[in-house]
């Protein structure tokens, strides 16, 4: 079955409601909704849809954010967007790979790995 706008907006829509729960404070919810688009989109689109790393990247934030086990499993999210960016879109001017690779800086940090973060901060600013 082919996909319309439809489904297309709603994809969107659920990106956006991720983002905007995470940036309003509830990042819970915004893990539920980005694990909810990137099940979409890896069901849809397959598991190389250029817009997972960034639906990807999103979900490590809101996760490193809830704390707790979310914090844990952040690390292994956003690992995997920074891996799927590079493979995707390459080393050169990727901005999908610097947000991937500055929000596996930011689960660092959260983490209380400050050498690790550092390093990973100054990789995402080349």
């Amino acid at each position: 079955k082919a996909f319309g706008s439809s489904s297309s907006q709603a994809l969107k829509a659920s990106v956006a409601l991720a983002a905007s729960l995470w940036k309003a404070g509830d990042p819970g919810q915004a893990v539920v909704e980005a694990r909810r688009a990137m099940q979409l989109i890896e069901a849809r689109f397959g598991s190389r849809d250029a817009m997972l790393p960034s639906v990807m990247t999103l979900l490590a934030l809101a996760m490193a954010s809830a704390g707790g086990q979310n914090l844990v499993d952040a690390e292994p999210m956003a690992l995997r967007a920074e891996q799927l960016a590079r493979s995707l879109f390459g080393e050169e001017e990727s901005i999908t790979l610097a947000d991937a690779t500055a929000a596996l800086a930011q689960v660092y940090e959260l983490r209380g790995a400050f050498e690790l973060a550092e390093k990973t901060y100054s990789f995402a600013m080349t």
